[in-house]
């Protein structure tokens, strides 16, 4: 008679507990979001640089009448020895690249040649956004096993707090159980 009694009052403790358990129904959730930021395209493809090609002009033939004009040799070696700034604008068939190239041009001769590039592209940024639930909730059986004990034990989880009840076989003892959760912060030790 008296295991049926404690079989009761361990029904009746698991039903309350079963009743206080499902009022508060609130899985654990926890969101992690992930973000990664692409500037431009992935993959880069070249930028040809073209290099200048003369072309010839025909500036007259022979047969032509030749006059003579008076000519200013001071002013054309300051032209030829003037250093001169240059800043072309190029642009790539789809938009998505845009060159300027600094020249500097001396005696009929580039001197120096910077290209500027600029990256066109929008820039990517995705978002992806994971909600993971974990619910632990539910029933646990387990047993106990010892020198001077033996017994079965029964576990209900709901909402980070645990009720249980157990019965030891061997001393004929019945154990009621409650285990809640502590929170703490872990400390990261910092050197001075």
């Amino acid at each position: 008679m008296k295991t049926w009694g404690i079989l009761l009052i361990l029904i009746l403790f698991f039903g309350i507990g079963l009743y206080i358990g499902n009022k508060t129904s609130n899985p654990e959730i926890v969101s992690v979001i992930k973000r990664d930021t692409i500037k431009g395209d992935s993959i880069p493809y070249p930028v040809e640089i073209t290099k200048p090609v003369p072309t010839y002009i025909d500036t007259g033939s022979i047969d032509t009448i030749l006059k003579y004009k008076d000519v200013d040799t001071l002013a054309i070696l300051k032209d030829y020895y003037t250093k001169r700034f240059y800043n072309d604008t190029i642009l790539s068939k789809d938009s998505s690249v845009f060159i300027i190239m600094k020249d500097s041009v001396t005696r009929n001769r580039i001197t120096y040649r910077k290209p500027y590039i600029q990256n066109r592209r929008e820039t990517k940024i995705i978002n992806k956004q994971t909600v993971v639930t974990y619910n632990r909730d539910g029933i646990y059986l387990g047993f106990n096993a010892g020198l001077s004990e033996f017994g079965g034990d029964i576990m209900y989880l709901k909402n980070r707090n645990m009720i249980g009840a157990g019965v030891d076989i061997m001393r004929i003892n019945q154990e009621n159980k409650y285990f809640f959760k502590i929170k703490y912060k872990r400390q990261i030790w910092k050197k001075p």
